[in-house]
């Protein structure tokens, strides 16, 4: 009877909320290369656990390793950066905290003068995989886009190309998947505004995208795709993405042409018990002193400057 009783107690709480979330915990891995210049591989670990979630990385640089986590409080409305090589950490409000996010892609990437480039030459197109891939343990299916485009003379004289392909891979999950369970919580409540944390594919890429004349044709193109793929796209989650591409400057010796390889995957998912130390700043660590980022010192454009 006492079980029955706890049962229902459950049911009430999740109509009245809406949703429970149990202890979910899901791997990832990314990998940045830009040829043998800089090469990061970072295992990335999402841990939710009631109205917390951590999201810790453990990242393999060219000069070593580094271990970081971002705590999200969500009953305390608290966010905690936490550096465990330099036991220091950072404490936010989570509405400061989504106001003065990380320097966002458009900015370093886009510019509103872009809108005046002429653009010589103009080539995209999307198609399905014709596999299934087994990411985490689950079947999913791809979507393949390539591009190709010429900027004339954005930087004085020079021309700028991007060339690439983009693969996403994604599966059509039930709501109670533990994979649709943490993906959802974290893009209901951790991310911010998705077109300021994708402005390179959803606004700069979607402003050139749009001037090439057979963008409708294009738009429906990839919604008959994406429909074939999946059927109804409302549950489909990505489970792994790739990016092959090159910008640069062909004619110019000075320009930055290494190909740039991007690639995240999910490992892995349970419902296993989390420790609540997982969601705690370790004892001893200080709060840090404002510095540079450091990690800024591995960042150098993708594209010529041109000279003042």
């Amino acid at each position: 009877m006492l079980r029955v009783k706890k049962w229902l107690v459950v049911m009430v709480l999740s109509m009245i909320t809406g949703q429970l979330y149990g202890d979910i915990k899901l791997r990832k891995i990314e990998i940045v290369s830009l040829g043998a210049f800089l090469n990061i591989t970072e295992k990335v670990t999402w841990y939710m656990k009631d109205s917390r979630f951590c999201e810790k990385s453990d990242r393999d640089l060219l000069l070593g390793t580094s271990t970081s986590s971002k705590i999200f409080d969500l009953k305390k409305k608290r966010v905690y950066e936490v550096d465990y090589d330099d036991k220091t950490y950072n404490m936010y409000s989570l509405e400061d905290y989504k106001k003065s996010d990380i320097t966002s892609l458009d900015d370093i990437f886009y510019k509103d003068e872009f809108e005046d480039y002429d653009i010589e030459y103009f080539f995209i197109d999307i198609s399905p995989m014709g596999f299934t891939r087994n990411i985490g343990g689950y079947e999913t299916k791809g979507i393949l886009i390539t591009f190709n485009i010429r900027l004339k003379n954005p930087f004085k004289n020079s021309h700028v190309d991007a060339l690439g392909s983009l693969v996403l891979w994604g599966a059509r999950l039930p709501k109670s998947d533990p994979v649709a369970k943490i993906f959802d919580f974290y893009h209901g409540n951790i991310e911010t505004d998705s077109s300021e944390q994708q402005p390179l594919l959803q606004t700069a890429g979607g402003k050139l995208i749009r001037r090439d004349p057979n963008y409708a044709k294009l738009k429906r193109k990839a919604n008959r795709i994406m429909k074939e793929l999946w059927g109804d796209t409302t549950n489909v989650y990505p489970l792994g993405l790739e990016i092959v591409g090159r910008i640069g400057d062909p004619t110019d010796a000075s320009s930055t042409l290494l190909p740039v390889i991007v690639s995240s995957y999910v490992v892995s998912v349970s419902e296993s018990p989390i420790d609540d130390d997982v969601f705690k700043v370790p004892d001893g660590f200080s709060i840090e002193t404002e510095e540079e980022d450091s990690d800024s010192t591995f960042f150098f454009p993708l594209v010529p400057q041109g000279n003042d």
